[in-house]
């Protein structure tokens, strides 16, 4: 700092230092000016010491910077309460079962993708005014910064497909539970494709009320228009059949 003379008065000359660009200088709540590109700004006054000194504006927008992304996808197969296992009986030409697989011709196939990202957030503060200021070295009035981590959650879809059942999906049936002995024969078997059909058959049993019942696992591979696959279920499938002879 240094003094000046006008007209016969002496001045003093404050330099105010500030990388707040385009921000308001404030001496004793007035404006007087803005800082320059070059950030210093001379003021001038016929005081020794200002009551107040502060700077307005100029400072940077809050800064939003990606430093983490996950994306966990779910898929959910909307026609799955739609398979179901069928078992019929059998009189002729000997008394067994007949289990099948009913299940829709087409599914839909519902995605949804959850983005769960981290945004480091850079927040800037302008500088404190500065409260009786002597005349002497420069005044400096910067800005303050501050970081922290926000998360942000994004919902992407649902986006449902139609897909069909994979002809060539592999499913086991097996005989789970019965009142009568022998348990049909085979007692399992495994089929490819959902039109596949098993047949069993028993020994003739006394007249009267019976059941039995049947368990299936199903690997029920899912393709798009093109054959390639695009998402497998696991089903277990039971049913018991109650039934009169």
């Amino acid at each position: 700092m240094r003094r000046r003379f006008e007209n016969n008065a002496k001045l003093y000359e404050y330099k105010i230092v500030s990388d707040c660009i385009g921000g308001g200088v404030i001496v004793e709540g007035k404006k007087v000016g803005t800082i320059p590109q070059g950030g210093q700004f001379i003021f001038l006054s016929k005081k020794e010491r200002l009551d107040s000194i502060s700077v307005q504006g100029g400072v940077p927008m809050e800064d939003r910077q990606e430093i983490d992304s996950q994306v966990d996808t779910t898929e959910e197969l909307l026609e799955q309460d739609s398979v179901v296992l069928a078992i019929a009986l059998t009189t002729s030409p000997y008394y067994g079962f007949r289990v099948s697989v009913i299940a829709p011709d087409e599914f839909t196939l519902r995605t949804t993708n959850r983005i769960n990202r981290t945004f480091l957030i850079t927040s800037f503060t302008p500088p404190a005014a500065i409260y009786g200021v002597n005349f002497g070295d420069p005044i400096v009035l910067n800005y303050d910064s501050y970081q922290y981590e926000m998360p942000d959650l994004v919902i992407d879809g649902p986006h449902d497909r139609i897909v069909r059942a994979d002809p060539n999906l592999t499913w086991v049936v097996r005989c789970t539970d019965a009142d009568f002995k022998p348990l049909p024969y085979p007692e399992s078997w495994s089929g490819q494709g959902l039109n596949s059909m098993f047949l069993s058959d028993m020994k003739r049993l006394a007249p009267g009320d019976h059941h039995v019942s049947y368990t299936a696992y199903i690997n029920l591979d899912l393709i798009n228009d093109g054959g390639s696959k695009v998402h497998t279920e696991y089903l277990i499938l039971e049913k018991t059949l109650n039934f009169t002879i």
